[in-house]
């Protein structure tokens, strides 16, 4: 057995993943949205399988839209990890488990908005 292929999924074993949002910080911008389930979104358990092994980490600026209804959808990366598996994953992530109180016209109707923030993906 060849050690360049233990030693990677030795260290896979041993790393520990994390992934970050930013919390309220000026990477965030909601266009007058408000995050519902921030926690959720952002699992180390999450963190994909091939960048673990092969110990990537990077962060992921992303822009969305947000619905009406409160759903992140439309997803792009506005400034790339370096890595197309976490870029890929961070959208994947905001369109399936984001979740937003609307912003709201000035007669109080949900309506669409922008959004934005950043994922971070650290091994430690």
């Amino acid at each position: 057995m060849s050690f360049k292929f233990i030693l990677p999924a030795l260290f896979a074993l041993l790393a520990t993943p994390s992934m970050t949002a930013a919390g309220q910080s000026p990477h965030d911008d909601f266009g007058g949205a408000t995050a519902l389930n921030r926690a959720e979104w952002f699992k180390a358990e999450d963190y994909p399988e091939s960048a673990l092994y092969n110990e990537r980490q990077g962060t992921v600026y992303v822009a969305f839209d947000i619905l009406p209804d409160g759903r992140a959808s439309g997803c792009t990366v506005a400034r790339t990890s370096g890595h197309a598996d976490l870029d890929r994953h961070a959208c994947r992530l905001i369109q399936n488990r984001a979740r937003f109180r609307p912003a709201t016209d000035t007669a109080g109707n949900a309506v669409p908005a922008k959004g934005k923030t950043r994922f971070v993906y650290a091994l430690s």
